[in-house]
């Protein structure tokens, strides 16, 4: 998904229809690069912004990180997930099974 067609319901709907399917021994591999930002009314709330989203209704129309979070932490059945983020303030999505490994 890329410019105008990088959607909030068509990325959600993507997320929600590609993640359950993996396997224990499959591979998930996510790229992100978006905007980030803090809700202005609610500034620990960390959204993705997409080409559809209004920055006075975010929780309506952008992807919440705590989302992916959510998603990676519960509906992901690999035992191996890499995501990249190019976003600001894009450790809001960072779960609880984030590993970080320096380079040897």
């Amino acid at each position: 998904m890329v410019n105008s067609g990088a959607t909030t319901e068509v990325v959600r709907d993507a997320l929600m229809r590609f993640l359950p399917k993996s396997g224990p021994n499959d591979l998930v591999f996510i790229y992100i690069a978006s905007h980030g930002s803090p809700d202005p009314f609610h500034p620990q709330e960390l959204y993705f912004i997409l080409h559809d989203t209004k920055v006075s209704s975010l929780p309506k129309t952008a992807l919440e990180m705590s989302d992916l979070r959510e998603l990676l932490d519960q509906i992901v059945r690999a035992q191996r997930v890499v995501v990249f983020i190019d976003a600001c303030h894009s450790a809001g999505a960072a779960g609880t099974k984030l590993l970080t490994r320096a380079a040897t």
